[in-house]
This record gives structure tokens, sequence and C-alpha cells, in this order.
């Protein structure tokens, strides 16, 4: 749940036109309200993004905590975005503790921040294998681990290039019977929480249709 500290600076920051799907997206995100614990990040966010509610989305909240220059709104605007150095190797150490079933990595950051490297990681792979294995197969292994699926689905959506493609990818014949039930519901959650309008929340849907 979304603390008082957080919805009034939401309440303060944001046109009035945009706080219902706003608030709504936010509130519906485990991993964003446990990051929005912090006061000082609250207010970080609400400096850097201001009253652009587009930006509120997990992937930029995520990347903002990594103390990244790169936006989701750079990744969704080309097909194959160059990561620094740096985030490229962090995103690479922590998908592998991943494949490991090392969750340790909790210890030192956030939830949140966890989905934006595992996304990046994901949308990295995307590009050069041209397929969603990588996700299915991080999926399956996470198991019972349902606060970092969501995390790392709604943190990935922020970032793709082709949102309806990959929309389209999660409700094929190609997800593995192991995730059939679940991709539903996960998928659901990752357009629910990316802080959309209620016109392409709708369109999106539609798509999964």
């Amino acid at each position: 749940m979304l603390n008082s500290y957080a919805l009034e600076v939401l309440y303060n920051t944001l046109p009035e036109s945009a706080l219902p799907w706003v608030s709504r997206s936010i509130t519906a995100n485990d991993a964003v309200c446990d990051a929005f614990k912090d006061t000082q990040f609250v207010d970080d966010v609400a400096r850097e993004f201001q009253n652009n509610p587009l930006l509120w989305t997990p992937g930029n909240l995520a990347l903002f905590s990594l103390d990244s220059a790169l936006s989701a709104q750079d990744l969704q605007a080309v097909e194959t975005p160059v990561l620094s150095k740096k985030l490229k190797s962090q995103a690479a150490i922590l998908f592998e503790d991943l494949r490991n079933k090392d969750y340790s990595f909790l210890d030192q950051i956030s939830l949140l921040e966890a989905g934006g490297l595992a996304g990046l990681h994901l949308r990295a792979s995307e590009n050069v294998f041209h397929n969603w294995t990588l996700l299915f197969e991080i999926l399956v292994s996470l198991d019972t681990h349902f606060d970092l699926k969501k995390s790392i689905m709604s943190c990935l959506f922020s970032f793709l290039y082709n949102q309806d493609s990959f929309l389209k990818a999660m409700v094929s014949d190609l997800v593995p019977e192991a995730l059939e039930i679940e991709m539903i519901s996960l998928v659901v959650y990752a357009v629910y929480t990316n802080s959309l309008p209620d016109t392409s929340l709708n369109s999106l849907f539609t798509t999964l249709l």
C-alpha cells in the first residue's frame, strides 16, 4: 500500500487529470510502494520527474533509483539501445544470480532495482535472440518468488520498443505450459502498473483478446 506521504507528493506534483491513473498504477505496484517508503526517494523523484505523468513508470523509477542517466523513454525509442558498461555489468551479474537461485542481492538492492536490472538484461537478450525464451526460463525458475516476477515484468514492460508484439508473445503457444495460467496475471499486472492513461490501457488490453 502506498503511504500517505507519497500520495501527498503525487497530488502536489502531478496534473489533476493524470492523478487517477498514475496513483492507480503506483498503488498497485508492490515494488514501487516499498521503494516509496523512503521519503527522500519520493522527494527526489518528484523533483526529477516533475509533473510529467508518463515518466512515473516502474522502469523509470528503477533506473532513477539505480542512478542511471538512461530513461525508459530512451529504451522505448530505439530497437537496440546502448547501455553503459556499468549498468550492463550490474544487470548481467544480477541475472546470473537469478539463474543460480541466489537471491541474496535483495539484501543490498531494492525489489524495484532488481526488477529494473533483470528487465534491462531481458530487453538486451531479446535484441540478440529475437525471442522471449530467457524470460520464460527465469519466470519458471523463480517458482513462488511472485514479488520478483511481478517487479521484473512491470519494469521490462516499461523498457519495451514494441509493447504490442510483447503482449502477443505472452499469450501465444510459445509460453511454457508451466506458465500458461500465471502468465495472464503477470501480463495484466505489467500493463496495469505502468502509469498509462485509460485509452492506452484499454488499447493494450485489447491486444490480449
